[in-house]
């Protein structure tokens, strides 16, 4: 009998040869005790080949094996662990490859399993490689398929090697490589990124940490990178590099330029000016998301006997567009003179570096009217004025009294704010003593429509308060926010009364109510609480109640995980925000 035949016959076949057995032990106990043994032996054999069909025929009726392949590779994927790969805040760098430890145990589970689990090359092809630390599994096991590696800490000769090998199948790769002091300066990744032609390549990232560049690389302000080519290139970020490609890639749509190195050549000229940079934008005319962060701008007007290169460049598809000049001397006329060179379209989305003093706001504002505002601050200190068309995203370092009331006079007595209709509010405990001294924070904007505001459960002990801060000026004898018809608020597990809410609620249902009332509560919010939101269905015309966690990231985040939230047409309260990145390196 074959050792491959698995099948019901065959075991039936095998039933009968043990019954034959059976009585040859019977007959040979007379022969003597060397005859009885090897029949015994040739019975346990015949039952071990009987255990192992009648599993392999129980694995095929299971019926997590009668699921198709392709469903069951994709449960086996979700076991792998995510890593992101990191970038510098507000980049947009959505990639990440996967730890695959998990998938080691599957392989023990059954011959089926370990044959699905080796012969999938998608569940090994996005992988970190550290050191050479289990690289060499996911090297052999993504051979034929396309590849996404991620190169952490040292670029080393085997990884080298690995990379050339599989220079056709790299679809995405991104270097960390980080260089101490004493040690070997690694010139093959140099060389490596100078010579793949990457014929696949889609996305890249290029980050060097103190690493020092090869003198043969300064004789030009660019070089070309993958031997002039990158024609499928997609998304490119460097970080820590002094020079720019030489290279025209037509088809990209994401580039970053972070902490490029100010450098000089002899004749006191730095490695690259905004002319170089302009260059290099034109030949990518798909552009959506360009991000320059930590980059010195001053220093790199363009020098006069370049004055026959283009002086700037519109990116029509532009929809993302961040710059980050922390640390320039004057940081608005280093953005000035970017936004000279680099003309986007009214739709795209801006982020600009941290502004201090809050007074240069409105010269990065403009005389456009903002329809919708976003003040959060439960981490960065993030400003966000939003029209029908595109925003504006900055970091504002408000840390005293003296700053909160310039920012009151700035929205006081600043036309381009006259319209806001929506307001995301999110304040620590910090805000709320801080501006007690000052007016209410809704005599700020009198047209507010749709109003979303956030409590934050990181600071429990000031919920109370905050309750009525934000909810006392919105009593109908206050006249503020006359035309709400939208309210949004976040009931963290400390809360233990709603009280002020209804109050509130109640104050204005006589002459200015309130139309509609979304409310996103921890679940740990005590149940009789939780009741009393419930109770609040005869004081407003809909109410929408969905269970949410505060991020810790972007706190007023919490209202896009309430079901329904954004289902009113005619709600002031809409969705759509720019996101930035949340991974900052």
């Amino acid at each position: 009998m074959s050792s491959t035949d698995l099948s019901i016959h065959s075991l039936e076949t095998l039933a009968h040869i043990i019954s034959g057995g059976v009585q040859e032990l019977r007959n040979s106990r007379a022969e003597g005790a060397t005859r009885c043994l090897e029949q015994l032996d040739f019975l346990k054999a015949m039952f071990l080949d009987g255990i192992r069909i009648s599993d392999a025929l129980r694995n095929t009726v299971v019926p997590i094996n009668r699921l198709p392949p392709e469903i069951l590779t994709d449960i086996f994927s979700m076991l792998r662990d995510e890593l992101p790969v990191v970038a510098y805040f507000p980049a947009r760098w959505p990639f990440k490859v996967y730890r695959t430890e998990s998938l080691e145990p599957l392989l023990a589970v059954c011959r089926c399993w370990r044959d699905l689990v080796l012969g999938t090359p998608s569940l090994w092809n996005r992988f970190q490689a550290v050191h050479d630390r289990g690289s060499t599994k996911h090297f052999n096991r993504s051979f034929g398929s396309p590849v996404a590696i991620d190169i952490v800490s040292c670029y080393t000769r085997k990884m080298d090697a690995w990379c050339r090998q599989l220079e056709g199948q790299i679809r995405e790769l991104h270097i960390h490589v980080k260089w101490n002091r004493g040690e070997e300066v690694p010139g093959s990744i140099f060389d490596f990124l100078l010579a793949f032609s990457a014929p696949e390549l889609v996305h890249c990232k290029i980050n060097f940490l103190n690493v020092p560049f090869p003198l043969s690389l300064w004789d030009s302000p660019s070089v070309p990178l993958f031997a002039g080519h990158g024609n499928k290139l997609r998304s490119l970020y460097l970080a820590g590099t002094p020079l720019l490609p030489a290279n025209t890639f037509p088809l990209l749509t994401r580039f970053a330029l972070c902490h490029s190195p100010y450098v000089y050549f002899e004749d006191n000229k730095p490695n690259w000016n905004l002319d170089d940079l302009v260059k290099f934008l034109s030949g990518s005319p798909r552009l959506e998301e360009l991000y320059l962060c930590c980059i010195t701008i001053q220093g790199r007007a363009p020098h006069p006997d370049n004055a026959h290169r283009p002086s700037s460049v519109k990116l029509h598809q532009l929809r993302y567009f961040a710059i980050d000049a922390y640390g320039e001397p004057a940081i608005i006329p280093a953005i000035r003179m970017v936004d000279s060179a680099i003309i986007s379209p009214p739709s795209c989305h801006r982020f600009y570096t941290p502004i201090h003093p809050v007074e240069f706001i409105p010269m990065l504002l403009g005389d456009r009217a903002y329809r919708r505002l976003r003040i959060d601050f439960s981490g960065r200190k993030l400003l966000q004025f939003a029209d029908d068309q595109g925003s504006v995203s900055m970091c504002a370092p408000v840390r005293s009294e003296s700053d909160w009331s310039q920012l009151h006079t700035l929205f006081q007595t600043s036309p381009f704010l006259e319209a806001i209709e929506e307001l995301w509010l999110a304040l620590g405990p910090t805000e709320y003593e801080m501006t007690r001294s000052l007016p209410p924070l809704f005599s700020w904007f009198p047209k507010v429509r749709g109003l979303s505001i956030t409590l934050n459960p990181f600071f429990a002990s000031h919920q109370c308060v905050a309750l009525e801060y934000v909810l006392s000026p919105l009593h109908a004898d206050t006249l503020m926010c006359p035309l709400l018809d939208t309210l949004c608020i976040n009931l963290p597990g400390s809360v233990t009364s709603v009280d002020q809410l209804e109050y509130m609620l109640s104050a204005r249902s006589r002459r200015h109510p309130v139309r509609r009332l979304v409310v996103g509560y921890d679940p740990r919010l005590d149940l009789p609480v939780l009741a009393d939101v419930f109770a609040f269905e005869r004081l407003v015309d809909e109410l929408v109640i969905g269970e949410v966690m505060v991020p810790a990231s972007l706190a007023s985040d919490w209202l896009l995980d309430v079901h329904n939230a954004f289902d009113d047409e005619r709600s002031a309260i809409k969705e759509g925000w720019p996101r930035w990145s949340e991974n900052p390196m």
